[in-house]
């Protein structure tokens, strides 16, 4: 049946196989394009990983776990990504890693490049970010440049798409592979009491600085996307990798068996597929092995025009022009970048109320944007597409949604002394309500708030390296 060995071990492992009546079956994968060939000699010194065959912590089967809990989940649209798969005749799954509202992202081992760790992405069929982020890539790649800025962007190393051919409809996932990497900004926050010290975010802050001035001035790239979540640090070594896969042996992850109905046929008879949701695990990396920090995942980046008017952001990390349908520009990154550092140093959000439907929080998020900045120019309050629903002709507030009573200042609880003060008038700068008085990520990297302390001396006279420092 099979024609050599090589291809009984691949389909043997392949996710897309199912069963029926206790007897299980496997397709043969297609493929869009001829993958690259791997020289004997490098499979024979990268065999594949055996899997963990027993040992999983089984949730029952209607348990919502992970990206199950999404109310948009539906499985057909989500490839069945399983420990031990083998992706392109080249990248083994060795574990999840992340799951997000569009995409699941794995660690694998390239089996034709010396067994090297990479990362898998794989996004959910349909969704534009699975065709956006390849186009980022490709138009980033061609942006030879000496900024130091480009240095900290995440691009993929590779792409392709995983197919399952069902008897009408072939289904195809795009799938981007990457460089490895370790913890994210917001893991930082976690694993250090829920904040972060000014001294070790400010440069951090600087670097990501210096990567929107790079995607903004050069690249014309907006991001659209920047959070802590995607704000990522490179790794000093693989050790955290050959732990993590160490781990996933010796504690299989938790997973739960999700029942598909498939319009396949065999013999004439509906065939049933299993698919597996299986819980994600942290890459168990030490605050002092951080490496500098990069900027990743840009599904919803753009590029190519002055203004646009999608709806992007993050639901509380939205700037008012996003919220008053006013077309943005490149600023919206430096408004969430503001965000991300309010979330760092004080450990909440600024923003928190949140709905489902997140138009349906329009006006609580601006009620809490007046609260905060005061009312908007009376030009500003007339030129958005739903400013009439809550400005009236003199610019004042007519929404009935009550404005908090507060202000940036009694939100900031943390920072203290004339650091308190410098840090104030650093958020300040950037919260405007017309993206045209922010400034730059350029004019940022001049603010005094970020000016670098010199660094700490630990007790052997060695200087101590911070997050974001090389």
């Amino acid at each position: 049946m099979f024609s050599s060995q090589r291809e009984k071990q691949v389909a043997h492992r392949d996710p897309s196989s199912f069963s029926y009546h206790g007897k299980s079956h496997t397709r043969k994968r297609a493929s869009k394009s001829k993958p690259e060939e791997c020289a004997p000699a490098e499979l024979i010194s990268s065999p594949l990983r055996k899997p963990p065959r027993k040992g999983f912590a089984e949730y029952r089967r209607h348990s919502h776990v992970q990206e199950g809990v999404f109310h948009w989940y539906y499985a057909r649209t989500w490839y069945p990504v399983r420990v031990g798969a083998l992706f392109k005749e080249r990248y083994q799954v060795l574990g999840k890693l992340l799951y997000g509202s569009c995409s699941t992202i794995w660690l694998c081992r390239n089996l034709c490049n010396g067994h090297r760790y990479v990362t898998l992405k794989v996004f959910v069929r349909g969704y534009r970010q699975a065709r956006q982020e390849p186009k980022i890539s490709v138009h980033l790649e061609t942006e030879i440049s000496d900024h130091p800025g480009g240095k900290s962007i995440r691009l993929s190393c590779d792409a392709f798409e995983a197919q399952r051919k069902d008897i009408w409809i072939e289904k195809r996932y795009k799938c981007l592979v990457f460089e490895p990497l370790g913890m994210s900004l917001i893991d930082l926050c976690q694993i250090s009491g829920g904040r972060i010290e000014a001294d070790v975010l400010k440069p951090i802050v600087r670097s990501i600085l210096e990567t929107l001035d790079f995607l903004h001035t050069e690249a014309g790239v907006v991001h659209t996307d920047v959070q802590g979540g995607n704000i990522l640090f490179k790794t000093q070594d693989d050790t955290v990798f050959e732990n993590f896969e160490k781990n996933q042996c010796a504690n299989p992850p938790g997973r739960t068996k999700r029942r598909c109905y498939e319009f396949r046929y065999l013999k004439s008879l509906l065939c049933i597929s299993q698919r597996a949701l299986f819980d994600s695990r942290d890459v168990p990396q030490d605050v002092k092995d951080l490496g500098s920090p990069v900027l990743g995942d840009f599904g919803d980046a753009v590029v190519g025009a002055d203004t646009y008017g999608a709806h992007v952001m993050p639901d509380l990390y939205r700037a008012p022009e996003l919220i008053t349908r006013i077309e943005w520009d490149e600023k919206v990154d430096i408004w969430g970048l503001a965000m991300t550092i309010w979330d760092a140093i004080e450990g909440k959000q600024l923003f928190k109320d949140k709905e489902p439907d997140r138009f349906k929080s329009d006006g609580e998020h601006l009620a809490m944007t007046v609260a905060l900045l005061g009312l908007p120019s009376k030009e500003f309050s007339q030129i958005g597409a739903n400013s009439e629903e809550y400005f009236d002709e003199e610019g004042n507030w007519k929404s009935d949604i009550k404005i908090p009573n507060t202000s940036l200042e009694e939100e900031e609880k943390v920072v203290q002394g004339e650091e308190r003060d410098n840090f104030l008038s650093f958020m300040r700068r950037i919260l405007q309500w017309d993206s045209e008085d922010r400034p730059s990520a350029r004019e940022l990297l001049d603010d005094s708030w970020l000016s670098i302390e010199p660094p700490c001396v630990d007790q052997t006279g060695e200087e101590e390296r911070k997050p974001g420092e090389p």
